[in-house]
């Protein structure tokens, strides 16, 4: 249930920025997912594939209300901060990780993007991620 009222608020944190600031945009906000995995991954197939659902039952339609772009270190983790600078270059609403390495990668990179890690505890969160939160309690980078 946890995992559910999170998305809920990815998604309210996906529309914040254009109502508070009355934009008039066609653009429709993009999610940044960094992930360490492979692309051919099943395990990360499925996880990708959970969060585009979940998104989607919180009527978030990938092309329709948001875009999301993927970028896969395919285990190579010193890729992650290229990564996540090719990320960063595209503007996203929100970054979305799941492994503590591509957290910090995009948290070494950029301090007004917010990051939300799928699979970070709150133990980890206030150790090395500090700034970031758990999927449970997101919060915007400070």
């Amino acid at each position: 249930m946890k995992r559910r009222s999170t998305i809920c608020l990815l998604g309210a944190m996906l529309v914040w920025p254009s109502a508070a600031f009355a934009q008039v945009s066609d653009r429709r906000p993009l999610v940044a997912v960094l992930v360490g995995g492979s692309s051919t991954n099943v395990s990360v197939r499925k996880v990708q594939n959970g969060f585009v659902q979940a998104m989607q039952e919180h009527g978030y339609v990938e092309g329709r209300d948001i875009d999301i772009v993927y970028r896969f270190a395919a285990g190579d983790l010193k890729r992650m901060p290229e990564l996540a600078n090719e990320l960063i270059r595209l503007v996203p609403a929100v970054f979305v990780t799941a492994t503590i390495a591509s957290t910090l990668a995009i948290k070494q990179a950029t301090a007004t993007i917010p990051i939300v890690n799928l699979a970070l505890n709150r133990a980890q969160a206030n150790s090395g991620a500090r700034g970031c939160r758990a999927v449970a309690d997101p919060i915007w980078h400070s």
